[in-house]
């Protein structure tokens, strides 16, 4: 009985660092696209502006 006690705790924390990995890396993706973006944008405004 406590094999598989331990046996789902330790299922259950391995889904839940899972789940923090994945948000963490959707988070990252977002935050290198935003600045992909604002640098592009300031290319372009120094650009116009030249």
């Amino acid at each position: 009985m406590t094999i598989f006690t331990i046996a789902i705790v330790v299922v259950i924390v391995m889904m839940l660092i899972a789940m923090v990995v994945i948000v963490m890396s959707i988070v990252m993706t977002i935050a290198i696209a935003i600045l992909v973006v604002t640098i592009l944008a300031m290319m372009s405004v120094a650009i116009v502006t030249q």
